[in-house]
């Protein structure tokens, strides 16, 4: 009979030597083919954004070159979006979403990209040029609070955000800040002239819970899908969960946690998501 025990250790082992030779590729791929500034060219390889090239350091970014970062998710963006549709990517980070989007609202379609870091916006920028996309512009703008100057912590990878968000806890010790415009929502498309978006998607390290909050008017106006991923703060109940189940409610709009498949309505029930080890990231859609 199979000591349990045993078992156990030999499993975690073998986890340890496979992330040990993980990790040695990666530093393999990034000596051999990265350029000065630490990154690369590659063409996504499997998944709903294969084919598309992207700007990458292997040695944390390889799963978009494989294709194999949230393909779930990605996915379902095929299933909202429609050609001709338009679509905000807040918080784009290398721009794998906005790949997504602009696959599927093709070339009637148009997407508009939005990163604060001035070393990732300077990498997304180039999407459009190194795809032939002419139906995709990048900002430079922070997603967040409307008509707002921000300080943004920019050498974080995908975790980069605002630095002086309500009850946020971040080591400081090794931040890169750096000072950028933020707007809201509604700011967007009633004073700096976007169409209002069929379909966005919100990934804003906390910020989140202003973007919810100034969007009031295209909310009840267009009525579009929104994916957001929820931040925790230091509170019990952290301020972005709160806007969340006020939007959802406020705005009569549908939600289910995407990992999950699970409806989900009030602070209580992202905190639960979020017992069983997920990031709860939410679809709503108009009820």
């Amino acid at each position: 009979m199979r000591d349990p025990a045993h078992y156990d250790d030999t499993m975690n082992s073998s986890f340890l030597v496979f992330k040990r030779i993980k990790t040695w590729v990666k530093q393999g791929l990034w000596h051999r083919f990265s350029e000065a500034d630490g990154m690369r060219d590659v063409t996504v390889m499997s998944g709903p954004c294969r084919g598309v090239r992207l700007r990458i350091d292997f040695r944390d970014e390889s799963a978009y070159w494989l294709g194999t970062y949230d393909r779930r998710i990605l996915r379902l963006l095929g299933e909202i979006l429609r050609p001709g549709q338009v679509a905000f990517d807040c918080g784009a980070y290398l721009g794998i979403y906005a790949a997504a989007m602009r696959r599927r609202v093709g070339p009637g379609g148009t997407v508009h990209v939005f990163e604060a870091s001035e070393r990732n916006f300077k990498r997304v920028s180039l999407l459009p040029a190194r795809n032939g996309w002419t139906n995709v512009t990048v900002h430079h703008l922070a997603v967040g609070e409307a008509h707002s100057t921000i300080r943004f912590a920019s050498n974080l990878g995908a975790a980069s955000g605002p630095v002086d968000m309500p009850g946020k806890q971040l080591d400081m010790g090794n931040v890169q800040v750096e000072t950028v415009t933020c707007s809201g929502i509604d700011e967007l498309v009633e004073e700096r002239g976007l169409p209002d978006p069929d379909f966005l998607k919100l990934d804003l390290e906390t910020a989140e819970c202003f973007a919810l909050k100034n969007g009031a008017a295209l909310w009840a106006r267009k009525r579009p899908s929104v994916l957001v991923e929820l931040h925790r703060n230091r509170r019990e109940r952290p301020y972005a969960f709160e806007a969340a189940e006020e939007f959802l409610r406020a705005f009569d709009y549908h939600g289910t946690e995407v990992h999950l498949g699970r409806v989900v309505k009030s602070v209580d029930d992202f905190l639960k998501v979020e017992e069983v080890g997920v990031q709860c990231t939410i679809l709503a859609t108009p009820a």
